[in-house]
């Protein structure tokens, strides 16, 4: 789908999955993408979005995968994102995503892959989401395998405090 997404696209009610995987897609999501009631993964990587995520995305309850890296989002990540009770694939890296990551994310208790990565996020990753991992200290019964944030450097501009590999699987 080259081009941008035409506003048309929240007719489409019938859709479960929306792939558009390195398109060349431009512009911003459209506010219609939470019409998609019954949309369970809306992946959308490597195409050259910008903009912020539209609020009626966290409408969508039966979403699972969520996969935006490789474009050039904006903003923040809404506390709404607890919503999303079914997601289980957040995938975000290669953004410019500002902010602090919502202890929200903390409740999603299916949620397998978190990957916040090289966007211009600052604060500590919030002990909830901590919570979420399946390591040493934590419930067997914790499906986040992967979480990523910037947690390498200090020093950096933008910087995300998690320890590896207690909290964060793979610090960059």
């Amino acid at each position: 789908l080259a081009g941008t997404f035409p506003p048309e696209i929240g007719t489409f009610s019938f859709l479960e999955n929306f792939l558009v995987e390195r398109g060349g897609t431009a512009g911003s999501i459209p506010s219609q993408i939470g019409q998609l009631s019954r949309l369970k993964k809306f992946d959308v990587n490597y195409n050259l979005l910008t903009g912020p995520l539209p609020e009626s995305i966290y409408d969508l309850s039966q979403l699972e995968e969520l996969d935006l890296n490789d474009n050039a989002l904006t903003g923040t990540i809404s506390t709404r994102i607890g919503q999303l009770e079914e997601l289980r694939f957040f995938q975000l890296y290669r953004n410019r995503v500002e902010g602090s990551i919502p202890s929200e994310f903390g409740l999603l208790t299916g949620l397998e892959v978190a990957n916040f990565d090289n966007n211009e996020f600052k604060g500590g990753m919030p002990e909830e989401v901590c919570q979420l991992r399946d390591g040493p200290d934590m419930s067997p019964d914790n499906m986040l395998t992967s979480l990523t944030a910037d947690c390498k450097d200090s020093s950096e501009e933008y910087y995300v405090e998690c320890e590896e590999p207690d909290c964060c699987s793979t610090c960059f």
